[in-house]
């Protein structure tokens, strides 16, 4: 059974975005998925700077157990 919930991991998953973004940005999630053999949750998001046309689509990789953030990597549209 899992110890967080879908929106304890967007959560996680804006708070890493805020304190790594120095500018305005908006955050859009698109999928928050378990993984139960892995206990990892994968998130896809969008984020967009107000100052950039294109958004940027990004897969994280959260333990369920810590909540701790493993992997970011920026994904293609």
């Amino acid at each position: 059974m899992p110890k967080l919930n879908v929106k304890d991991v967007s959560l996680i998953v804006r708070e890493y975005f805020d304190e790594i973004k120095k500018s305005k940005f908006i955050f859009d999630i698109i999928s928050v998925e378990l993984e139960e053999d892995e206990e990892v949750w994968s998130v896809e998001c969008e984020i967009t700077n107000v100052f950039e046309e294109e958004p940027r689509q990004y897969e994280i990789m959260v333990d369920d157990e810590t909540g701790d953030i493993l992997n970011v990597c920026e994904t293609t549209i």
